[in-house]
């Protein structure tokens, strides 16, 4: 079985400090994990598959539509984020 980390710290918290590493290039892509209705996992196979597109094509236009249309909204883009996103299952679900 493989191991995420050694121990209980993350070894690379002990070479470069959270606040000292640099963002990730934008264009560089990502792996990204996320949980969705099984109705909507299979709509969003529905729809690549009669687009000739593969899921991450789908997701990654819907995102950038998404987040222009966000921004459209405010009126400018959003700041660089000044700490780490929660992430995980919300509390009661």
């Amino acid at each position: 079985m493989k191991r995420k980390t050694i121990g209980a710290v993350n070894p690379m918290d002990l070479a470069v400090p959270k606040e000292g590493r640099e963002r990730v290039e934008r264009g560089k892509k990502t792996r990204f994990t996320t949980n969705l209705g099984a109705e909507e996992v299979e709509r969003l196979r529905d729809v690549a598959w009669w687009e000739r597109k593969t899921v991450t094509d789908i997701v990654r236009e819907a995102v950038a539509e998404h987040i222009q249309k966000l921004e459209k909204k405010r009126g400018k883009p959003f700041p660089p984020r000044e700490g780490e996103v929660k992430t995980g299952r919300p509390v009661g679900s």
